[in-house]
């Protein structure tokens, strides 16, 4: 069966592969007319001696050499080894790791597998595109320069149409009570359940391409080559284009250049790297270009004692795997050892080292002199990494972000559309987010004011006063969820606590400096690195919105979703109800759905009443189960139920009466309670990304409109749970603010607007946009009225499956 593009670029993305790294032929034409004619091996061309697979197996061995080979001039790296895989490869056993096995002893395993040093490899795969003959095979065969290695644990799937298929298979260090090879290969390979295609994913709308660098790709799977990787493997269920660009794809995405920068630190810490790739990158701008200019060891700006603790070193590669989680690639990360810049050695710099030498003062002292050599040496390094590859793709970004490298993302940053990115903007020297045209006076000026030996730090002047003449025009945003995360031990500063804000926070919920920001960074338990935490092997890493709020109880949440559920088959509805809601409050949720099925669908009251009108994909995607739904297929169904009394309230009052008995139902059968029922309308888009759990009180019942409600169960049971007979008198009250004698507080920074029932947008849409907010938006951001119907109800992506 012939791959469609959508998967290919599925399986592409799960491994990594950019566009520049892969090239696609759309059939095997082209293999065989490259071999047609070549033979300066020497001996019988193979277009007149052998089969179409040989002639595959060169075309396909050349050209990954070409494309290895072209990476290195790319990325000025040097490969060691190189393993050359058939990609209907089953590995059966995980392969050992690295140090068992000698690299620069080529091996094999028949032609399935090929492993060898980088210059035997141009020997045997000869990249010139000029060799198709016997003696380019013979390169590679056992004996030549490759040893048969029979314990490589694969087997192809093209195997099974052989005699004998399973003879390769081995088991290698088995006893001989252990099943034998011929008992294992067929149920672990050929009749395995897994082995077939999966459900071909949807292709969707697709962002632009970076370009394709100096590999010729004669046809890159459209949907491969555009994609807007969210997430540097897809989550399970979700297709390109990001939440983001959906929401913000009324407007021109930037192209962000985004570099982590300054010492380690904390860097390798979960809570850290994990929510600056989620909280920041994903939230903000997926398509970002992230670079890494980073010191390994650590030391302190401040020689008094009691600020005088430094983190523990860590190694290149666990700096590099927390950098390429976050998606920088190899040529834009560098990694300098330190601890200290060097310092410029300028004639009439000289008396004031000597003096700082002897100094005891923060600010007099040349630990403060390296600090600021350090901070203006590794921004001057990202615009280093930021101008190279800029000269690379023949063009500029828009946007530069700089954020050090020790700083928690505590809450999702909104989309990029929601800022005004045409000025800048800083948190301290902590986060910058700057125009293109700014960067290069913001960031490379200081530091050539300094290493230019224009001007040294005045003893007794800090950091701060020296880069002021620069930043003076950048506007301190106090909103922005940015906290540096040190450790919560002796002679730490842990003192910058009254920066951490709440934004949009009611009067009752978490305060932000006392309650709040320890717990969610220096004393939060993901801040440590993975290897300090080893259940995670067992239990998974959380999503990062989880983890900044672990110091908290988790709530059990039911959200119980209701209305018309051919208006929640809305592609930017489920989207953004899964990503920026289900996804960013991070609690333990359980969801539910009580929906009137489209026309037609069958009175079963289950998710089979869907089938058919495309809505499945939403209810797997937000993970509803079979028994946490109930879909009538009678639109009038509520008017019987609530003694023939019709419209809209009454409509209300049976749904959420619905709702609460999915979730008294479910807590019966499973024996639990939930903390909080949450009931929302179905056709809500939720347009920026929910704060986690724990920074808001959920003790306190909130509602937005008539749109959602929030509560705790107990109040929820006494506020939703009517009996039909008692509708009439619900209905009246189900547009007011009091509901059973419940106050529940309007709370308008809930980031959720309805979209309408089918035929209804525009006649609603205004009036839904007076709740439209952006809440912490600085005097030059996009204003709501500017922001809500492209975000939503005029959203190209707001179409109806």
């Amino acid at each position: 069966k012939k791959s469609s593009d959508a998967m290919l670029s599925l399986v592409a993305n799960a491994f990594g592969v950019d566009a520049q790294r892969m090239k696609v032929a759309s059939n095997d034409q082209e293999a065989l007319h490259w071999c047609d004619g070549k033979n300066t091996g020497g001996g019988r061309a193979l277009s007149d001696i052998d089969t179409n697979q040989r002639k595959l197996q060169l075309w396909h061995h050349q050209g990954c050499l070409a494309l290895i080979e072209a990476e290195e001039r790319r990325s000025n790296v040097h490969f060691h080894t190189v393993i050359f895989a058939r990609t209907d490869v089953v590995v059966y056993v995980a392969v050992k790791p690295i140090c068992m096995y000698n690299l620069k002893t080529p091996r094999r395993f028949k032609d399935w597998l090929f492993m060898a040093p980088i210059d035997v490899a141009r020997q045997s795969f000869s990249a010139s595109g000029q060799d198709c003959s016997q003696r380019a095979l013979d390169k590679q065969a056992p004996g030549s320069n490759y040893t048969e290695d029979r314990s490589l644990p694969i087997m192809i799937m093209e195997a099974k149409g052989t005699e004998q298929p399973c003879r390769a298979f081995a088991s290698v260090g088995a006893m001989r009570s252990d099943p034998k090879p011929e008992q294992l290969c067929n149920a672990m390979v050929f009749e395995n359940k897994f082995a077939k295609a999966e459900a071909e994913p949807s292709k969707g709308v697709l962002g632009s391409s970076r370009g394709e660098g100096d590999v010729q790709l004669d046809r890159v799977p459209s949907s491969f080559a555009q994609t807007d990787p969210e997430h540097v493997a897809p989550k399970r269920g979700e297709d390109s284009p990001s939440v983001t660009k959906m929401l913000c794809s009324g407007f021109k995405a930037p192209e962000v250049a985004l570099c982590v920068h300054g010492t380690a630190r904390s860097f390798a810490h979960l809570v850290v790297y994990r929510s600056q790739k989620e909280h920041l990158i994903d939230a903000f701008a997926p398509s970002a270009t992230v670079f890494v200019h980073i010191t390994r060891k650590d030391a302190r700006g401040d020689p008094n004692f009691q600020y005088s603790a430094v983190f523990e070193e860590f190694s290149d590669s666990e700096l590099r795997t927390a950098a390429q989680y976050m998606g920088a690639r190899v040529n834009h990360i560098r990694i300098l050892e330190g601890p200290n810049a060097a310092l410029p050695q300028c004639p009439h710099y000289a008396e004031n080292y000597e003096k700082r030498k002897t100094a005891t003062g923060h600010v007099e002292s040349m630990a403060h002199l390296y600090s600021l050599a350090g901070q203006l040496s590794h921004r001057e390094g990202c615009m280093e990494l930021i101008r190279g590859e800029e000269t690379a793709i023949s063009r500029k970004f828009n946007v530069v972000i700089m954020v050090r490298a020790d700083i928690t993302v505590y809450f999702p940053f909104k989309p990029f559309c929601m800022y005004g990115v045409g000025k800048p903007r800083r948190v301290r020297d902590w986060f910058y987010l700057a125009p293109r045209d700014s960067a290069d006076f913001l960031f490379s000026g200081p530091y050539r004011r300094f290493y230019d030996c224009q001007q040294e730090l005045r003893i007794g002047g800090n950091v701060d006063e020296y880069i002021n003449p620069f930043i003076q025009d950048v506007t301190e945003d106090g909103n922005l969820p940015i906290m540096i995360t040190r450790l919560d031990l002796p002679r730490f500063p842990n003192n910058m606590c009254d920066r951490f804000r709440n934004p949009g926070a009611l009067d009752f919920d978490p305060n932000p400096q006392g309650q709040l920001c320890g717990p969610m960074t220096y004393q939060n338990p993901f801040n440590k690195p993975t290897k300090a935490l080893p259940d995670l092997e067992v239990s998974g890493i959380p999503l990062a919105s989880r983890m900044v709020c672990s110091k908290f109880q988790t709530p059990k949440i039911a959200v119980c979703l209701y209305g018309d559920a051919e208006v929640w088959g809305n592609t930017l509805v489920h989207r953004s109800q899964k990503r920026n809601f289900i996804d960013a409050l991070g609690a333990d949720i359980s969801m539910f759905l009580h929906a009137i099925g489209p026309s037609g669908a069958s009175a079963a009251g289950e998710l089979e009443a869907l089938t058919g009108q495309n809505l499945l994909k939403a209810t797997h995607l937000l993970g509803i189960e079979k028994r946490h739904a109930r879909i009538s297929s009678d639109p009038n169904e509520y008017v019987h139920w609530c003694m023939d009394k019709g419209g809209a309230a009454a409509r209300t009052v049976w749904h959420h009466e619905g709702c609460m008995q999915l979730v008294s139902d479910e807590e019966h059968r499973s024996q639990f309670s939930y903390d909080v029922v949450i009931l929302a309308r179905a056709d809500l888009v939720v347009y920026e990304p929910f704060k986690p759990f724990c920074m808001y009180d959920l003790k306190r019942p909130r509602r937005l409109s008539d749109w959602l409600f929030l509560a705790p169960k107990q109040d929820a049971l006494r506020s939703f749970h009517t009996s039909s007979e008692d509708c009439h008198a619900k209905a009246t009250q189900a547009d007011s603010g009091t509901t059973s004698g419940l106050e529940y507080i309007e709370d308008r920074s809930l980031p959720v607007m309805p979209v309408g029932t089918i035929g209804e947008q525009a006649s609603s849409s205004a009036r839904s946009c007076e709740s439209f907010s952006n809440i912490g938006a600085l005097h030059f951001d996009p204003k709501p009225e500017e922001l809500c119907t492209s975000m939503t109800t005029a959203n190209e992506f707001g179409k109806f499956l």
